[in-house]
Order: structure tokens, then C-alpha cells, then sequence
């Protein structure tokens, strides 16, 4: 079963869902696109918080609102996804077709960039850190045996902010892939390891970007909250 819970405002109507997202999702769904489409540009915040798993169905219903929701001029994004769906969407092919962000907030301030009509790159959302740290990824998969079979990739964090990274690495992979990224804070301690889930956003080009050649441009889709606040720490206790 899932749940629907509600927060609308005068152009944004947040989605608060618990449950499993399969074919029980189809009728309250409906409502959802039929009460957003009546009024004017609502856009959707889907908090997928309380969400414990998808299935196919559930990704085909899922789509079809942000396809019809759009249609009638309206931004769908997707917020608090967990590891294992964000698993089930990779495996699936739809990260491409989701706006997938860490937290609400985000979330808000990319719909209202989106609305101004400004083109920006989810790293620059919020203010960046220049750094130098060291930082490992590797494909993500859930599975511990597949997860096994990825290895940890060597890189550096160049830059990075509440909502992305940029990794110098030799190891380049494509857009849309999800990587299990770890990063250690000044300290090197264990405790300041910083692990979250990461999108390839864009891979440098080696003539276009000859100075942040290569290396990959992340966006964070998930960041678990403790690692969220040693995060937050580090780029406070630096003025950003």
C-alpha cells in the first residue's frame, strides 16, 4: 500500500509518500494530475521519503504524471530517493527522464530557476567549495556481491557544494551513471569520511575544458543525513 499526504502552496504542491510505489499507486495518482493540471502551472515536489520500494508499475505511473504534469507546463522533481530505488530507476533506464535532487530545498530552488528561465547546472545551485581532498567511487549497486565487483576508482574533489562534486579522475564514465561517492574532510579520520550517491551530470572535454581535464561533474541524489551534516559543517566552518 502507499500513502499520499499533501502540502500545497499557491504554485507548488509538495507530495509527501510512504509505502511501497507499485499498481496501488494508479487511482490516487490520478488525482494527483487531475488536481494539478485543473490549476495554473502547479508544479510537483515528490518527497519520496517515506517510500521503502518501486516496482515497474510503479516507475510507468510515476512517469506518466511527470509527463502529463509537464505537458501542462508544470516541473515535476523528485526529492529524498532512497539507495534502493534510486537502484531500481538506474536498472530501469529513468534517471535520464527524472529530476532526482537531495532535499526539498533543492528541489525549490530549482524550480525557481527553472521558472526564470535560467540555464545553470545542478552544481551551482549552491555556493562551491574549491578543495583538494581525497575521494574514491565506484558503480553503485546495491548487492553486496555486485558491489564487489565494482572497485573503488582513485580521484580528487576539486570542487564541491551542498548538491555536487567535481572529481579529477582518470576514470571517466558516462552521463547518467549512478557512483557511490566517499571523500575524507581535513582530518582524515574515519569519522570524516563523507559518502553519498551521485549522478554523472558531464565528464570534461579534453579541448573544451582543458583545465578540468578529466574528470567527472557530479549532482548528489542522496546523502545520508549524519553525512549530510559533517558536510554542512565543513562548508560553514569555510564561509560557504
Amino acid at each position: 500500500m502507499i500513502d499520499f499526504q499533501f502540502r500545497k502552496e499557491s504554485t507548488l504542491t509538495l507530495v509527501d509518500m510512504a509505502g511501497v510505489f507499485d499498481d496501488n499507486a494508479h487511482d490516487p495518482v490520478d488525482e494527483i494530475i487531475k488536481d494539478t493540471t485543473e490549476r495554473d502551472s502547479t508544479n510537483l515536489i515528490w518527497n519520496f521519503d517515506g517510500i521503502s520500494a518501486i516496482n515497474s508499475s510503479g516507475i510507468a505511473i510515476l512517469l506518466n504524471a511527470c509527463m502529463e504534469i509537464t505537458k501542462h507546463g508544470g516541473l515535476n522533481k523528485l526529492v529524498n530517493v532512497s539507495p534502493e530505488v534510486l537502484e531500481v530507476f538506474d536498472i530501469h533506464k529513468v534517471l535520464p527522464a527524472v529530476a532526482i535532487y537531495a532535499d526539498e530545498e533543492a528541489a525549490r530552488k530549482k524550480i525557481g530557476i527553472d521558472r526564470a528561465e535560467k540555464e545553470q547546472t545542478y552544481t551551482r545551485l549552491f555556493e562551491r567549495l574549491d578543495v583538494t581532498l581525497k575521494a574514491k567511487f565506484r558503480k553503485f549497486r546495491k548487492s553486496k556481491k555486485l558491489s564487489f565487483i565494482h572497485r573503488y576508482h582513485s580521484a580528487e574533489a576539486k570542487s564541491i557544494s551542498k548538491c555536487g562534486v567535481y572529481l579529477q579522475t582518470s576514470v571517466v564514465e558516462p552521463p547518467e551513471t549512478l557512483l557511490e561517492v566517499k571523500f575524507i574532510l581535513p582530518g582524515e579520520t574515519e569519522e570524516s569520511e563523507v559518502s553519498s550517491l551521485c549522478k554523472v551530470v558531464w565528464a570534461a572535454d579534453k579541448d573544451g575544458q582543458k583545465d578540468l581535464y578529466p574528470g567527472l561533474a557530479l549532482c548528489t541524489l542522496h546523502m545520508a543525513s549524519p553525512e549530510k551534516a559533517k558536510l554542512i559543517d565543513f562548508l560553514t566552518s569555510r564561509g560557504v
